[in-house]
């Protein structure tokens, strides 16, 4: 009896102690129902190896009495055995409980295990249950003298150990959620990062694809506009380009990274391919040879398109007249930029019109030059002198009238390009007077004048495709000179 008490008083503290050590857990949603078939089929089956047990019980005990009735009423040997049967737990042989109720705990417990492996958090077995269970396995299989605070002792101990295995259960737990927790935003991470490369590199086919696009769409215009070989030439790298950009197109379907290193590879072969590179390239060969090893046929052509770019629309306009030799217009000139005295030094400069006009000039001074030089400036600047001043050139062939015309109409250029050209705008060949040498070398050559005349009609192409043609053309030579220095 006190066993049973002792034990009760036990199973209580270690309930409440139990209930007071639980954490207070924050309501969770309800749950969907759970099917209640499997506990009611374990429970029965319990019940059914309850009863069974029982009804052994029962018949050791009705055994256990019979043999202790056999004997002598009246000898000391049937009182020996009635002693003793009162002594036997319920009457049966001693550990036949402890076996009943090993066989009904270890069966339980197996079963109920068994649902909760098989069904999950539905039917979790409870952690202080198994503590609990232990401390009933101990309590009895334990040492049958034991004292009852041991007992107490044994199923505190067994609470503790239960709390303790509770606790590093709930402590792994959080573990592997942080773990967890910290893994995804590590995965996240290293998503957002391969994105942004994705992006750049995307970003940077792009700009390699656009590139050549424009590059292969301005060979084409400029095939058709060019002459001869340089036509064709140019048609040919246009060609060479669209393959390029084919093969750069479905570098797209592999790996991002991988297609821009390959691509900026193909670039790089591809660079004689570009129409810029290509027309200075050519312009290059031919213009080189008649300006000699004082001026660099590249530097030369990047010169003249550099003080372009930094000129005035009026001063833009003559500056382009006077490196394409173009027919000059009353409108390139002002009436008023030239004086008396200017006139009679451009006129000195064309040795036909001095020679001709030598006595008007004489007789009238400084003002008869600055008649002559209006004339020479209007739209039939050969036919108005030669109205004006009939005597001058009577004997004098047309075509050379026109030619001292022109070269008076060139000479008054230059001296309006003076005031327009930065000081030091011909540094790089020499300054501005070697400068304009050099163009008019490059003009009495056919094969090098061509070549500044492909140079200037890819100007303009590049202006309608909204490019810089200073721009362009430093970068081509900058690229020629790259690869020059890498052979």
């Amino acid at each position: 009896m006190r066993r049973t008490i002792t034990l009760g008083s036990g199973l209580l503290l270690l309930l409440a102690s139990n209930a007071l050590a639980q954490p207070v857990q924050p309501q969770a949603p309800p749950a969907p129902p759970v099917s209640l078939v499997p506990l009611y089929i374990v429970l029965g089956a319990l019940v059914g190896l309850v009863a069974a047990l029982l009804f052994y019980v029962w018949g050791l005990r009705d055994r256990t009495i019979q043999a202790a009735n056999i004997g002598d009423p009246n000898g000391g040997n049937r009182n020996s055995l009635i002693a003793a049967f009162y002594g036997l737990p319920l009457g049966v042989p001693r550990g036949s409980i402890r076996g009943v109720l090993a066989i009904i705990i270890v069966f339980g417990s197996i079963a109920f295990l068994a649902i909760s492996m098989l069904k999950g958090d539905a039917y979790k077995f409870p952690d202080a249950l198994t503590g609990i269970l232990g401390a009933i396995l101990g309590f009895y299989f334990g040492k049958g003298n034991s004292d009852d605070g041991q007992a107490v002792q044994a199923v505190v101990a067994a609470n503790a150990d239960a709390r303790d295995s509770q606790a590093k259960a709930n402590e792994a737990t959080a573990r592997a959620q942080v773990a967890e927790t910290q893994v995804g935003a590590v995965s996240q991470s290293l998503a957002d990062v391969q994105a942004k490369h994705d992006d750049l590199a995307s970003s940077h086919l792009d700009r390699i694809t656009g590139n050549l696009q424009e590059a292969a769409a301005i060979g084409q215009t400029l095939s058709s506009l060019l002459p001869g070989n340089f036509g064709k030439t140019v048609g040919e790298a246009a060609g060479a380009l669209s393959g390029t950009l084919a093969t750069i197109t479905e570098l797209r379907k592999g790996d991002l990274a991988d297609a821009v290193q390959q691509a900026g590879t193909l670039l790089t072969q591809a660079t004689p391919n570009l129409p810029v590179v290509s027309v200075l390239t050519q312009a290059a060969q031919v213009i080189g040879p008649v300006l000699g090893t004082a001026v660099p046929p590249a530097a030369f052509i990047t010169t003249i398109l550099g003080i372009g770019s930094k000129l005035s629309a009026a001063a833009y306009t003559r500056w382009i007249a006077r490196i394409m030799d173009q027919p000059y217009t009353p409108e390139q000139f002002s009436p008023t930029i030239f004086d008396s005295d200017a006139a009679a030094r451009l006129i000195t400069q064309v040795p036909a019109l001095t020679q001709a006009l030598g006595p008007q000039l004489q007789a009238g001074g400084n003002d008869v030059a600055l008649e002559v030089v209006q004339l020479a400036l209007t739209a039939d600047g050969g036919a108005s002198l030669a109205s004006k001043f009939p005597e001058a050139f009577t004997g004098m062939a047309q075509a050379t009238l026109d030619q001292a015309v022109r070269d008076l109409q060139k000479a008054a250029l230059d001296f309006v390009l003076a005031k327009d050209l930065p000081p030091d705008a011909g540094a790089p060949l020499g300054g501005n007077t070697a400068m304009l040498q050099a163009i008019d070398k490059v003009r009495a050559n056919p094969s090098a004048s061509a070549g500044l005349d492909a140079v200037m009609t890819t100007v303009t192409a590049l202006r309608q495709a909204g490019k810089n043609p200073a721009t362009e053309f430093q970068a081509a030579a900058d690229a020629i000179a790259s690869q020059g220095a890498t052979k």
